[in-house]
């Protein structure tokens, strides 16, 4: 945009990806709550040949900034065109072993940052009150923040579940791996997500996902058929659906099928398809 003040009139194209063009003002996230960047947001963006964006929630945000439709183009995300390596079976049993989990809990994993957008706050509440009804229900809490907030650890304190809701810090690699070998399922409560790439890792990995009904995940779950929606929001909305699925995990074989079908439509080869289309027509 700055070169055309010196002659240069190139067409550009823009890609906007999460907090550079959400805005979500009730918990004080998104660039845009800068004024002088929203400004700078809306020449730029309204500028640009075409504004593309990973999931169709994401279009609200670019009418916003007064982006037209027909220069909005939803491409989603993807994930890399090789299957995950299994980790080792001596990696899990470690992984196990460390985190005190057994053949009998039902485990979940999540791999949100401790954030209000992320909704860990109704996460946590919700596995809190689950453990409380299942005893057998466990949730790992994987961030690369440091330490849980004073207020969680209080609370699992007090409820004396600390061996049920486990923060286990950053997690790459073949201990990433390990981790979801172990968890049956997978938890996102986001009160909005601008894609969901964790979501599509889960799914690929055969975890029977539960997340809100917000953002880029509604592209990706279809209710019951590949996943769980829950109610934005709403810890007891989370602490009914994780017992349901506890007392039901030997009937989820169409869930975690028609999951791993979803999750082989991100693979980098077929999404790069479409951004190829979009150079070939803008150069036409």
């Amino acid at each position: 945009y700055a070169l055309r003040y010196l002659g240069v009139k190139k067409p550009y194209v823009v890609t906007s990806q999460g907090a550079d063009l959400t805005v979500l003002p009730e918990i004080k996230y998104g660039n845009r709550l800068n004024p002088l960047y929203n400004w700078l947001s809306k020449i730029i963006m309204k500028k640009a040949v075409v504004h593309q964006v990973p999931s169709t929630a994401m279009k609200k945000f670019c009418h916003q900034i007064g982006v037209s439709d027909k220069k909005i183009l939803v491409i989603p995300n993807s994930i890399p065109n090789e299957d995950p390596k299994k980790p080792s079976l001596a990696s899990v049993a470690k992984f196990k072993k460390k985190y005190g989990l057994t053949k009998n809990d039902v485990v979940f994993l999540s791999l949100s940052g401790i954030r209000a957008v992320k909704g860990m706050k109704y996460m946590v509440d919700g596995f809190i009150e689950a453990a409380k009804t299942n005893p057998r229900v466990k949730i790992l809490l994987a961030s690369k923040q440091n330490k849980l907030s004073d207020e969680i650890t209080n609370k699992l304190k007090k409820h004396k579940l600390e061996k049920n809701i486990i923060f286990i810090g950053l997690i790459t690699g073949e201990e990433k791996e390990a981790a979801f070998a172990s968890a049956y399922g997978f938890c996102m409560p986001s009160l909005f997500e601008s894609f969901g790439i964790a979501l599509i890792e889960a799914m690929q990995r055969g975890k029977i996902c539960i997340a809100t009904n917000v953002g880029g995940m509604q592209d990706i779950i279809d209710d019951n058929k590949n996943g769980y929606f829950v109610k934005v929001k709403s810890a007891k909305a989370i602490t009914e659906k994780v017992l349901e699925i506890a007392k039901n995990v030997d009937n989820q074989g169409q869930i975690i099928a028609a999951a791993k079908k979803k999750a082989n439509t991100y693979k980098m080869n077929i999404v790069l398809k479409e951004f190829i289309k979009m150079f070939k027509k803008l150069t036409e």
